[in-house]
């Protein structure tokens, strides 16, 4: 994988729009459409993107454990918008399974706590 591909990956997270995603990672922005496009099928850049993904499920876990439930929400909040159910996610966002039930449980609990400490 290159720099540039790797690149492409993380910035991919920040809003899960490959166009964009393509314009930051340093693709010609011309071209960002059709060079998204054909990062978003490349094997590698899945698989770093499927790494970013675990890492959010283990921030998650970890601040459900440590019961910070801030950090909680927005780990939950990340992996949300990786499944397209961010109200700001774009068509070009990814579209795998939702969330779990248990997840969506966690999610609206982890809200209502954060709510009332605010």
């Amino acid at each position: 994988m290159t720099d540039r591909q790797k690149r492409f990956a993380h910035e991919y997270m920040v809003d899960f729009n490959a166009t964009q995603a393509a314009i930051r990672a340093g693709y010609a922005e011309k071209s960002a459409r059709i060079s998204g496009c054909v990062c978003m099928k490349n094997i590698k850049i899945k698989q770093e993107i499927t790494v970013i993904q675990a890492e959010y499920e283990q921030a998650r876990l970890l601040a459900i454990q440590l019961k910070q439930p801030a950090a909680a929400v927005s780990a939950i909040t990340g992996k949300a918008r990786l499944h397209g159910m961010d109200k700001d996610a774009g068509a070009e966002t990814q579209q795998p399974a939702a969330l779990t039930p248990e997840e969506r449980l966690e999610l609206k609990r982890l809200s209502a706590i954060k709510l009332k400490g605010a």
